[in-house]
């Protein structure tokens, strides 16, 4: 971690999320209990000026707990200030006017005050957030980039060992043929993560824009699932396709493989190793994907965040990837005007279910029309 975010997660006393509600209360409205019950043992000048300690106490309040407490605060000094430090305007409350306009006053700049200290608390907790974010972000892409690197060289470094050595021409000829697939697949890796992190930039460049075709999401689920045998096989799992029935629509095919891909993928890294099952069928104008996996689940708490950029249920520690495959497949299904959700507990595996709109046969060709009239003057991707 970094100093600017250490500096910053420190302004933010985001340590103090960890304390149950009852004790942040009590830690942001110690310090107006100690200013309003201590008055009796304070010096004369600030027993006169009580405002003095009963600001910073609203602002402690307010930053240690909250907006809440800070207002809770408020109001506790400003009934201070009316009824205790003025007892008579509890019998004759226009016996002092001028202190119960003061009071007044008080009480709704106290609240101004509060709203605004609320306000720079979550700018800088928000602040504070993105840089730790960041900083894992950085750590993660560093160590994702330079594991393919690593292999390659390290391949690398035996074949040129075994051309220098006094290996016979089938060990040279055995030996640069791992070496040219395993470069492939850490290429092939190297350019995933590549691509996903120019989608992430199109997405916030609005340039993440579909291209619709007439397609078989059956026949390609089938495809996609058949490219990753291989990978199924390195954990030790495979993936079984139910599509009995062609699913034809109009989408863009590409990102649909790259959406398919992506669960799968998803499914296989934490699947424990137990085959995935991938369900393609049509519900009236809705095509169904769903991808099972019998892994380690995900708990109810992360079942929104995982489908935010760079996020992921387990620590990156413990499994490869930047945590975006499920960000862009959310992406991919909201400009399909689909949806997704996961269907999970831990260690009961994960059931991610996709509906995408699947207009009848008879339709597809005005829709289709409709579509590429309104992708001209798109940028191309």
């Amino acid at each position: 971690m970094t100093a600017p975010t250490r500096d910053l997660r420190t302004l933010a006393l985001l340590p103090l999320e960890r304390l149950p509600a009852a004790a942040r209360w009590i830690v942001a409205v110690l310090p107006t209990v100690a200013v309003l019950v201590g008055r009796s043992h304070l010096p004369p000048l600030l027993n006169q000026t009580p405002a003095v300690l009963q600001y910073p106490a609203m602002l402690l309040a307010v930053w240690l707990g909250g907006l809440v407490p800070g207002l809770v605060s408020t109001v506790a000094c400003a009934l201070y200030s009316l009824f205790v430090l003025r007892p008579h305007l509890l019998t004759s409350p226009l016996s002092d006017a001028p202190g119960l306009i003061r009071s007044c006053m008080f009480l709704v700049t106290g609240v101004l005050f509060t709203l605004l200290i609320a306000a720079l608390q979550r700018a800088v907790k928000v602040s504070a957030r993105a840089l730790a974010l960041r900083d894992e972000f950085l750590v993660l892409a560093s160590h994702e980039l330079r594991t393919p690197l690593t292999s390659l060289k390290i391949q690398a470094d035996s074949l040129r060992r075994a051309l220098n050595g006094s290996a016979t021409d089938a060990q040279l000829v055995e030996r640069t043929r791992r070496w040219v697939e395993s470069s492939n697949r850490q290429l092939l890796r190297l350019e995933r993560l590549v691509s996903d992190l120019l989608d992430v930039s199109n997405v916030d460049g609005g340039a993440f824009v579909l291209q619709p075709v007439p397609c078989d999401l059956a026949a390609l689920a089938v495809e996609v699932a058949e490219g990753l045998r291989d990978q199924a096989a390195d954990f030790k799992s495979n993936v079984i396709v139910e599509a009995a029935q062609p699913v034809e629509g109009l989408w863009d095919q590409p990102r649909l493989e790259q959406l398919l891909s992506n669960l799968l993928r998803n499914a296989i890294k934490f699947g424990s190793g137990q085959p995935v099952l991938l369900e393609v069928s049509r519900d009236g104008d809705r095509a169904r994907i769903v991808v099972t996996d019998q892994g380690i689940g995900v708990a109810r708490k992360d079942q929104v965040r995982i489908f935010e950029r760079f996020e992921r249920a387990v620590s990156f520690s413990h499994v490869q990837g930047l945590g975006l495959g499920l960000y862009l497949s959310s992406e991919i299904v909201k400009l399909h005007g689909g949806t997704i959700r996961v269907e999970s507990a831990p260690g009961k595996g994960s059931r991610f279910v996709v509906e995408l709109p699947c207009p009848a046969p008879g339709g597809e060709r005005e829709a289709g029309a409709r579509q590429a009239g309104s992708r001209q003057g798109a940028p191309d991707r």
